[in-house]
């Protein structure tokens, strides 16, 4: 990790008013750059940080950063034992911290927080996690509130989706793509597809359009982006889908799919030899990796995570202090109301 990195991470930690004073917290190691979440609560005052991982090269690579900027409470942890859970305020679920079953909440003390750095930002996402036993225990499972308008989530989304548009051999500029979607994720990613000069036909999933409007359009356009995100409990592409592999196939067999989300019915697309992208897709959450970030967007999510435990350690009773926090989130594991903590930057 350079100096570019140890800036973009004071910045964040002052813009998000990030204080973790004698917290000790439990973080994964963070992709592309594995301290990056170990230097975030360093630098935010935190009292103990672990980092959970098995690999020794990770572990190197943040011992000698650690070293590099001068913190000596960062330490690397291959298994979490009883004693270490007790004292632990803040974990954060990612990485290798990837199973939170009854064992484990168990040894935590009631007053610990699971906040969630999911590798595919589903940020609704509990899978691994226990969820029942953390509400006996009364410790809250959060994870940021994807339309948060602050740290805008949508847009580094969004930025997503036109890289993949590129990587497909796409040239946004003189392509016709028609974008397939619903809410906010389909208004950010249209107006970022408009700005770089594509042609964008829109199948909103919440309207009444019919499927006339679909197969108007489907013989000239270039690529079809599927971003049904929060994802519709019907199916995107395919026999019964929105739009039909078959009418694919019959008025435009070359065009490209472009996914991050939403079903498809990739057997008949194969069938068919219709191009999509990534050709390994996730139907049930987004299709992506955080790997896919640039540093400044990872950093920043990064730091959003740790303010969420930061806010939910603060209030003990778990209902917000509506004027400490600076980035929404969802508290998972209350069944009614959902808590969300107040934006005000």
């Amino acid at each position: 990790m350079n100096s570019k990195y140890l800036e973009l991470i004071k910045h964040a930690v002052k813009s998000f008013n990030l204080k973790l004073d004698d917290y000790n917290v439990l973080l994964p190691a963070c992709p592309n750059e594995p301290s990056i979440m170990a230097i975030i609560a360093a630098v935010a005052d935190a009292k103990n940080i672990y980092v959970k991982t098995s690999k020794h090269s990770v572990m190197e690579n943040i011992y000698k950063t650690a070293g590099e900027f001068g913190f000596d409470n960062i330490r690397c942890i291959e298994e979490t034992k009883p004693v270490l859970l007790s004292g632990m305020d803040i974990v954060v679920k990612g990485g290798e911290i990837d199973k939170i079953d009854n064992l484990f909440i168990n040894q935590l003390s009631k007053k610990s927080v699971i906040s969630l750095f999911p590798e595919n930002l589903d940020f609704g996402d509990t899978e691994g996690i226990n969820v029942e036993a953390c509400d006996k225990k009364t410790i809250p499972v959060a994870g940021i509130d994807p339309q948060d308008k602050n740290l805008n989530l949508y847009k580094y989304f969004s930025n997503i989706v036109l890289k993949r548009c590129y990587e497909a051999g796409l040239d946004v500029f003189k392509s016709k793509l028609f974008l397939a979607g619903h809410g906010s994720l389909l208004n950010s990613t249209l107006e970022l597809l408009k700005a770089a000069g594509a042609v964008v036909y829109v199948y909103n999933l919440q309207s009444t359009s019919d499927q006339a409007h679909t197969l108007k359009h489907l013989p000239e356009v270039d690529a079809i982006i599927a971003i049904d995100y929060p994802q519709t409990s019907g199916q995107l592409i395919g026999s019964k889908g929105v739009i039909s592999i078959s009418d694919i196939v019959d008025l435009n067999p070359s065009v490209k799919i472009i996914h991050f989300c939403g079903k498809l019915e990739t057997g008949s697309l194969n069938f068919g030899k219709i191009q999509y992208y990534p050709d390994k897709i996730n139907q049930n959450s987004i299709n992506l990796n955080i790997r896919e970030l640039d540093e400044r967007s990872l950093i920043e999510i990064a730091t959003a995570c740790l303010k969420i435990g930061e806010d939910l350690t603060k209030t003990p009773t778990n209902s917000m202090n509506l004027n400490s926090s600076v980035v929404t989130y969802k508290v998972l594991n209350r069944v009614s109301p959902v808590l969300s903590g107040r934006t005000f930057i």
